[in-house]
C-alpha cells in the first residue's frame, strides 16, 4: 500500500492548471500499463472544487496580448543574422501566439480553459492525469530548441486537440504508433529539413500544418482517426515533393553507386594485371596506366557491356602489346611489328580513355612517356630505310645524328604492384552529376598533373575533390566564402571561424575532435553546409564503402559531394555543422525521467 500510494496522485495537485504532479508518477503513468489497472479510481468532489477554485482565479487573471510589434523587431533581428547564428526563439505554454495564425488556440487564456473545462468534466484519475501529461510534454516540445520556433508553436497551438484526446485516451503519449503522437514526431523530424524559419520554402512547409492544427483544434471530440487523416494529407503531399527531389539528385547518387562498382571492379583487375608474367621489365609508368587508367576502361566497358561479351571494346586484348611495345630489347628484334603495333595499340588506348570519360590533358604523361618508349626503335627503323634509300642513290637524308636511338630510363628493379583507390574515379560528366562540377572549374579536380606525379602506383586516388555543388542551381562565386576549391587549385589563405577550441587544445586535439565529428555522420543525418556564402540545411544520402566520399542533399535534390578530407576541413572551419535530429516526443519523454531522477537523488542527498 505503501508504494502505490508513492507513486498516487493528490487530488489537489491534479487539479491545478500548471502541472503538479511529479514526473517521475507521469511517466510510471504513461509507461506502464498497469498503472491504470493498479491505481484508477473515480475522482472524488474534493477534485471538483478545488477545479471549480482554480477556474475562478483564472478568470481573475489578465489576458495577455500578442505583441505584434515586439515581433516584428526580432524578426528584423533575427533576419539580420546568419542563420547558424539567430539564437532560438523562445515558446511556451504561457505565452500568446500571432492570432492571425492561431486563432483563439494563440490564446494561452484560452488553452488554459480547455483545459480547465475538461478536468471539470473528468469522471477517473486517469483522465486528469492525462491532461497533466499532455500539458507536461507540450511544454517539453516546445523548449526543444533544435526545432524551429514557428514549429513549436504549432505544438502549443494544438494543445486544445491533444487535450481532448487524452480524454479519450489517457496514455495516449505513452505509444509510439498513436496517430497524435505520430503526427507531432513526423512534423517535427519534416521540420529538420529548413534551417530558416522566414524562407519561402519553410512557409510552405508550414502553411498544411497550420491547416491541420485548426482542423484538429475545431473537431468537438478529438479522435485517433481524425489525427491520422490529417497526418496521411501532410505525409502524402511530403511523399509528392520527395519524388521531385529524388528525381533531381538521383542522377548523380547513380554516378557515384556505378564509380564505387566500378572502382571495386578495377581494383580487382589491376591486382590481376599484376600477376602477369609479361610485367615484368614494364617501365613504372606504364605499370601505373594499367593499374589506374586502364584497368578503369576495362572495368566500365564490362559494366557496360550489353551484349555479354568477353572483352568488349578489346581494351584487355591490346594489354599484351602494350607490355611488349615498352620493352626495348624485345621491340628491338621485331621492329616490323612494332611498326605494325604501335597505330592500332594508341588507337585502342585512346578509344578506350575516351570511352571512359577521361579528357586528352588528363593523359598527355602517359602518352608523352609512351612516345619516348617507342622512339628509340622507331628512330632506328627510319635510320635503317634513310640508309636503304641512299644505297640505291638517293640523296641523304640529313644529319644521321638525330636518327640515333636515345636513351630511355632504366627499367624498375622491383616488380611494380597495384593499390586499392582510396576514392572512386569520377569523370567530368559523373562530377558534375554528383555535384562536384561547377562551371568555373578548369576541369576535374582529382585529376591533376600534380596529382600524376606523385610517387605509387594509384597516386591519383590520394587527390582531393574538392566540393563543388550542381551547377544549374549555383550562382557567382563568393569570394567571401572559400571552402569549396579543388585542391589544385590552391585559394589564398581566408581567416576563417574555426572549430571552438579549449585553451589546452592541441592541433592534434582539434583534429581527433574533427574526425570524430566526421565519423559519427550516418546516412540520414542532417547538417547545416556552407555553399558560396549560404547555409543549406542538406541530408548526408550517400557515403563510399571506406568513407572516403560523401554526398549531401540538399532543397530541391540538390547534390553536393566532398571527400573525407573536404568534409574535416570543412567541420573545422565551422561550415559543416551536424544537426541533432534524433526523436522529438522521445527526448521529451527523457527528460520526464531524467527529472524524476534528479528529484529522487536530491531527496537521498
Amino acid at each position: 500500500m505503501q508504494q502505490r500510494r508513492t507513486l498516487f496522485p493528490r487530488m489537489d495537485d491534479l487539479a491545478q492548471a500548471r502541472p503538479a504532479v511529479s514526473h517521475a508518477l507521469m511517466r510510471d503513468f504513461l509507461y506502464r500499463p498497469q498503472w491504470v489497472a493498479e491505481n484508477d479510481e473515480p475522482l472524488p468532489p474534493a477534485y471538483y472544487d478545488a477545479v471549480q477554485a482554480q477556474s475562478a482565479a483564472l478568470r481573475q487573471a489578465p489576458v495577455d496580448q500578442y505583441d505584434e510589434a515586439a515581433a516584428a523587431r526580432t524578426r528584423a533581428r533575427a533576419r539580420a543574422l546568419s542563420v547558424v547564428d539567430r539564437p532560438a526563439r523562445p515558446v511556451s505554454l504561457d505565452q500568446p501566439l500571432p492570432p492571425q495564425e492561431w486563432g483563439e488556440a494563440a490564446s494561452p487564456q484560452a488553452r488554459t480553459h480547455t483545459l480547465m473545462g475538461l478536468k471539470a468534466q473528468a469522471t477517473h484519475i486517469r483522465q486528469a492525469l492525462g491532461l497533466d501529461a499532455v500539458r507536461t510534454l507540450v511544454q517539453q516540445v516546445a523548449d526543444d530548441q533544435r526545432v524551429l520556433a514557428p514549429v513549436r508553436e504549432a505544438f502549443v497551438a494544438l494543445e486544445p486537440a491533444l487535450l481532448r484526446m487524452a480524454m479519450a485516451d489517457p496514455r495516449f503519449f505513452g505509444d509510439d504508433h498513436h496517430p497524435a503522437r505520430r503526427l507531432i514526431e513526423g512534423v517535427a523530424q519534416r521540420s529538420f529539413r529548413y534551417n530558416d524559419e522566414y524562407a519561402e520554402e519553410f512557409e510552405q512547409f508550414m502553411a498544411p500544418v497550420r491547416q491541420a492544427v485548426r482542423e484538429l483544434n475545431a473537431e468537438p471530440e478529438a479522435s485517433a482517426e481524425a489525427f491520422a487523416t490529417r497526418l496521411q494529407a501532410i505525409e502524402s503531399d511530403w511523399q509528392r515533393q520527395d519524388e521531385a527531389d529524388k528525381q533531381a539528385h538521383e542522377p548523380g547518387l547513380r554516378s557515384m553507386h556505378f564509380a564505387q562498382e566500378r572502382q571495386a571492379l578495377a581494383d580487382k583487375i589491376a591486382w590481376e594485371f599484376s600477376l602477369r608474367s609479361d610485367l615484368e621489365g614494364v617501365p613504372g609508368v606504364v605499370a601505373d596506366f594499367l593499374f589506374q587508367d586502364w584497368s578503369l576502361v576495362i572495368a566500365h566497358a564490362q559494366l557496360t557491356d550489353e551484349r555479354g561479351q568477353l572483352d568488349p571494346g578489346g581494351y584487355l586484348a591490346v594489354v599484351s602489346d602494350l607490355l611488349w611495345s615498352v620493352k626495348r630489347e624485345a621491340a628491338l628484334k621485331q621492329p616490323a611489328r612494332l611498326f605494325q603495333v604501335v597505330p592500332g595499340l594508341v588507337q585502342t588506348l585512346r578509344r578506350g580513355l575516351e570511352m571512359l570519360g577521361k579528357e586528352p590533358e588528363e593523359t598527355a604523361t602517359f602518352f608523352d612517356a609512351l612516345m619516348r618508349y617507342h622512339d628509340p626503335v622507331l628512330r632506328l627503323r627510319r635510320l635503317r630505310s634513310a640508309r636503304d634509300a641512299e644505297a640505291l642513290g638517293f640523296a641523304s637524308l640529313g644529319d644521321e645524328s638525330g636518327l640515333m636511338p636515345l636513351e630511355t630510363e632504366a627499367a624498375p628493379l622491383e616488380r611494380p604492384k597495384p593499390r586499392a583507390a582510396e576514392q572512386p574515379w569520377l569523370g567530368r560528366h559523373e562530377l558534375q552529376a554528383a555535384g562536384f562540377h561547377d562551371e568555373a572549374d578548369s576541369g576535374p579536380a582529382p585529376l591533376t598533373e600534380h596529382a600524376a606525379q606523385q610517387p605509387g602506383p594509384m597516386a591519383a586516388a590520394d587527390t582531393d575533390l574538392g566540393v563543388l555543388t550542381a551547377p544549374a542551381a549555383l550562382a557567382a562565386p563568393d569570394p567571401s566564402d572559400q571552402p569549396f576549391v579543388p585542391l589544385d587549385q590552391p585559394a589564398e589563405p581566408q581567416p576563417v571561424a574555426q572549430m571552438p577550441a579549449t585553451a589546452a587544445e592541441s592541433t592534434e586535439d582539434i583534429e581527433a575532435r574533427t574526425r570524430a565529428t566526421l565519423a559519427r555522420l550516418r546516412v540520414g543525418d542532417w547538417v547545416d553546409l556552407k555553399v558560396r556564402g549560404h547555409w543549406r540545411r542538406a541530408q548526408l544520402q550517400w557515403t563510399s564503402d571506406n568513407g572516403t566520399l560523401f554526398m549531401f542533399i540538399s532543397r530541391g535534390g540538390r547534390p553536393h559531394s566532398m571527400t573525407q578530407r573536404t568534409c574535416e576541413k570543412l567541420i573545422r572551419n565551422r561550415h559543416l555543422r551536424p544537426v541533432d535530429a534524433s526523436a522529438v516526443v522521445d527526448k521529451a519523454l527523457r527528460q520526464l525521467g531524467d527529472e524524476a531522477r534528479q528529484t529522487r537523488e536530491a531527496a537521498l542527498a
